[in-house]
């Protein structure tokens, strides 16, 4: 048996090695092209912490992410009926998620982790419906919040691009969602096959008011932590010309942007778009990059908690 599996398996390594080796290429890239405008040293100078308890006040927000994170996965599971994983068990599962989504490309590898594991005890399909569910939840959350923002933003920057950008990316989400809903439950019923059902039924089940108003809200309360963050961050780093209302309106779509999975833990993609724009409110690249380099490294620390806390939930294995 180990004969023939090994020559089935390495092609599918190959092909992980290759599209991880193209994701970090473009990260390189990507950090490379903007550091090649803004000098290293001028962008390390900002770097440093001029106020430790605003940076603590971050990371605590970020932190506050994952144990909020746990409630909607436990939210969504419920409203799927599928097993519901104990709040221990569940945090370290998302603490673990949130740790592999620095590394792997962008949240996607975070999520294969919370599917295999939820799946050893609700099966794999049910464990990826709810992961699936919960990442449309967040993105269509996400969108909305963004692209109203983004409207707004246009008419008070020196350049209206980058929020055009914003605007065009969140609506096609939230079209996408409408219309994946709506297709599901019409091909649902003119078709037998079961994976078009259940996906029908999962539609139906997270727009369903009972479920919708509380997601939807703990997701709108996991973004504004982001914010939070990032507020606290550049207090942090004394980047005085990034205003708070400034960064309401580009965080969101900077967010929505990092959710391509194009890249390693959203590095580069996410500078990118922070850099473009805060860029409209005619802030330098230097304090814009510095500001999205310290919110990845938070990322990073509280991906590192998110460690803690699996370790914490017994690997995983913990009795329920």
């Amino acid at each position: 048996m180990s004969s023939s599996a090994g020559p089935a398996g390495k092609p599918g390594i190959a092909r992980r090695a290759a599209s991880l080796g193209i994701q970090l290429l473009a990260s390189a890239a990507l950090l490379w092209l903007l550091f090649s405008r803004v000098g290293i040293e001028e962008v390390a100078g900002k770097l440093s912490v001029r106020n430790p308890g605003m940076a603590g006040l971050g990371l605590i927000l970020l932190a506050t992410q994952l144990v909020i994170g746990m409630l909607r996965w436990r939210m969504i599971c419920t409203a799927l009926g599928v097993y519901v994983p104990g709040p221990r068990v569940a945090l370290g599962w998302v603490g673990m998620g949130l740790a592999l989504s620095q590394v792997l490309p962008s949240s996607i590898g975070g999520d294969a982790y919370r599917i295999a594991a939820l799946g050893r005890r609700a099966g794999i399909g049910a464990a990826a419906r709810t992961v699936v569910a919960e990442r449309v939840a967040g993105l269509l959350t996400l969108s909305a919040l963004a692209l109203p923002l983004s409207l707004a933003a246009i008419p008070l920057t020196e350049s209206s691009l980058a929020f055009s950008a914003y605007a065009v990316l969140s609506g096609a989400v939230l079209a996408g969602g409408v219309v994946a809903g709506a297709i599901a439950r019409l091909l649902a019923r003119w078709t037998a096959s079961r994976l078009l059902r259940l996906v029908a039924a999962d539609f139906g089940a997270m727009y369903a008011r009972s479920t919708l108003l509380p997601v939807f809200g703990v997701s709108a309360a996991i973004h504004a932590l982001s914010l939070g963050a990032v507020v606290c961050l550049s207090a942090a780093l004394a980047l005085d010309e990034v205003l708070w209302w400034q960064a309401a309106l580009v965080v969101p779509g900077t967010l929505l942007a990092s959710a391509i999975p194009i890249s390693l833990g959203a590095w580069g993609v996410r500078e990118s778009s922070m850099v473009f724009g805060l860029a409209a409110f005619g802030i330098s690249d230097a304090t814009a990059l510095a500001l999205s380099i310290s919110y990845g490294l938070a990322m990073a620390a509280a991906g590192v908690m998110g460690l803690f806390l699996w370790f914490a939930g017994g690997h995983g294995r913990a009795a329920q």
